[in-house]
């Protein structure tokens, strides 16, 4: 019987190349592609199994489904672009169980070969066993003329186990180590299976064993406010009712990484559009970074015209059918967003009457009316920064309340124009007023002015740069790009290898200092060079601050120990060397992120950054000189 039954894959090698091999390059959605197989054949459990001997790695896949039997290999599993839910002659799209068939396309078997070479499947189906082999070099051996013989190793045999289907992967083609949490993290994002017998398992030779369900994805999550959108809360939204479309919407009470932001939409269990906000500018509000969430669309995969992208990444969203479902779901992310403003500073007024004793909005109504929008505008600020809780925001407060009562900064403003040029006292005068942008708030025009002017006495003085400048920018980071905050000062090499890497033993040949490590909004870590007003920045410096930025790149960046993903560096001095081939290089190294400053050039950037701030003081200077004469 062995020597005549015969498997049969018939195929053009461009669709093995290009919607295998190609579209499918990374474990996750080749994975996610065998777990939709075995959820289509009814599976309650899939349990992957990663096996990494530098000799021999495999990776298993293991369900307990229905199994195929032989002609079902042959006339099905193996006809490439077979589509299940027009080829059941019941119950169309559905499964036995009443699923929803997540397959449509019938190219989810090539996709094995973007990570593999060789294939083994192992199946029994009504106590029959069939065990079948393929092997991509010989599939794409053009002998074949586009029909390939699959191994049969075993044919019928009569068994007493359960149905069930175990894939054997082999020739894996990755390299790198495989981290399951971070798969785990990966398979997670891409199903949305609303049964309760069904559950993913990835284990490794370690004894390391995750599961995930239905739920898992939310693990990752740290709510804070959750809109719900379906018939009961939704029930004069005709779309969503004629469309079956439920979901929600979460907010976090921290920014969440960019690959968690966004809305993820699910049709029949499985993802078909990955994370965005469709078309809408995120850096209109800040709402954008903490907002992600789910909606199930399963009417655009039931569509007779097909409508996802053949590896299930996005819709198609060109297609006129899409447009409203668009149009709906930026009107969804836009109600959210000013929901989201208002929530949010409820809860911190919340917070801070525990803390103060008193709700500020009713403060400010009993403010006269000329500082009723001043106050409002300071309270905002504060409301918004995450850096300030709500006995900091208190105090600040309960300090504004005071300041509004009383110019209470008369003196200090005095005593620092009467400070000569005794540059530690103006720099404790600054430290005493806590001008550091989220501390200070309430001052932070007069503040930054004086700063600014500071600056400029400095470089036209050729002040040093250790302490005078360094210290400076120590307490004013915002002169340099308003994004930044200090992080470290004066970080050396070493010191950085012993925080983030303490097993390991490097010894560095020059144990190099940086003035600064700088974060900022965002991913970007800034490293900053201080040289004097007087020093030209030539090649010398520049390599030297190119030397840090590699350091920095390859230790700290996108490693599991860091949250930062890109740097950016700086050196600062008051002129450059001239030269063309050296200007060329400073031009070129600037899509690295590799920047040199120049004092005169920076401080007349930050002049007009701040313009509306000097204007406005220098009228009110040029009122109280004229109200004094």
């Amino acid at each position: 019987m062995v020597e005549q039954a015969e498997l049969t894959l018939t195929f053009d090698l461009r669709t093995i190349e290009h919607l295998g091999i190609q579209m499918y390059k990374t474990l996750p959605p080749v994975l996610a592609e065998m777990i939709s197989n075995a959820y289509d054949a009814d599976a309650t459990f899939v349990d992957i199994k990663l096996i990494e001997n530098d000799s021999n790695k495999q990776i298993l896949i293991i369900d307990d489904g229905c199994g195929m039997s032989f002609e079902e290999i042959n006339n099905s599993f193996l006809v490439i672009g077979r589509n299940r839910r027009k080829s059941d002659s019941q119950n169309i799209g559905l499964t036995p169980k009443g699923r929803k068939v997540t397959g449509r396309k019938g190219l989810g078997k090539l996709a094995i070969f973007g990570i593999a070479t060789h294939i083994e499947i192992q199946t029994v189906k009504d106590g029959k066993e069939n065990i079948f082999a393929m092997d991509l070099n010989d599939i794409l051996d053009e002998k074949n003329n586009g029909i390939y013989k699959p191994q049969i190793i075993k044919y019928n045999e009569d068994v007493t186990c359960k149905s069930g289907t175990k894939i054997i992967l082999s020739g894996i083609k990755r390299k790198n180590p495989i981290d399951i949490f971070d798969l785990k993290a990966s398979i997670a994002k891409r199903f949305a299976f609303d049964v309760p017998d069904f559950i993913i398992n990835i284990s490794n030779e370690s004894d390391e064993t995750v599961t995930i369900t239905n739920d898992t994805k939310w693990e990752y999550i740290n709510s804070q406010f959750e809109w719900v959108f379906d018939d009961k809360h939704c029930n004069e939204d005709s779309f969503l009712q004629d469309n079956k479309i439920i979901g929600k919407i979460v907010t976090t009470k921290t920014p969440l990484p960019e690959e968690q932001r966004g809305i993820f939409l699910y049709a029949r269990g499985k993802l078909v559009n990955a994370n965005e906000f469709y078309g809408i500018k995120t850096t209109t509000s800040l709402a954008y970074n903490y907002m992600t969430g789910v909606f199930y669309i399963d009417y655009v995969d039931d569509s007779s015209t097909d409508l996802v992208t053949t590896n299930r990444e996005g819709l198609i969203w060109e297609r006129e059918e899409l447009q409203t479902l668009k149009a709906w779901l930026v009107d969804k992310l836009q109600f959210v967003e000013k929901q989201w403003s208002e929530k949010r500073t409820q809860l911190k007024e919340d917070e801070i009457s525990k803390v103060t004793g008193y709700k500020p909005s009713e403060w400010i109504e009993t403010l006269p009316k000329r500082k009723q929008k001043l106050a409002k505008g300071w309270i905002d600020s504060i409301y918004k920064d995450n850096s300030i809780d709500e006995n900091k925001a208190g105090e600040l407060i309960d300090h504004l309340q005071m300041c509004l009562k009383f110019d209470s900064f008369d003196d200090m403003v005095t005593d620092l124009e009467n400070s000569g040029l005794d540059e530690v006292k103006v720099l404790d005068l600054f430290k005493e007023w806590h001008l550091v942008e989220a501390q200070e708030l309430y001052n932070l025009s007069r503040g930054r002015i004086k700063a600014i002017q500071k600056l400029e006495q400095f470089i036209n003085e050729d002040a040093k740069e250790v302490p005078t400048i360094h210290n400076f920018i120590k307490e004013f980071p915002w002169i340099l790009d308003p994004k930044m905050t200090i992080y470290k000062d004066e970080c050396t090499y070493s010191t950085l290898l012993q925080e983030h890497f303490p097993e390991n033993n490097e010894v560095l040949e020059e144990d190099k200092r940086l003035d600064f490590l700088c974060t900022g909004f965002g991913d970007t870590l800034y490293i900053v060079e201080l040289k004097r007003p007087s020093c030209r920045i030539s090649q010398k410096e520049l390599s030297q601050l190119l030397k840090y930025h590699a350091f920095i790149k390859d230790h700290l960046i996108g490693t599991s120990e860091s949250s930062y993903h890109q740097v950016a560096s700086y050196i600062i001095g008051g002129s450059i060397v001239g030269n063309t081939e050296f200007n060329m290089q400073i031009e070129a190294m600037k899509t690295q992120r590799v920047y040199i400053e120049i004092y005169p050039e920076m401080l007349s950037r930050v002049k007009n950054y701040h313009k509306e701030f000097i204007d406005k003081y220098n009228e009110l200077q040029k009122r109280e000189t004229t109200s004094v004469s």
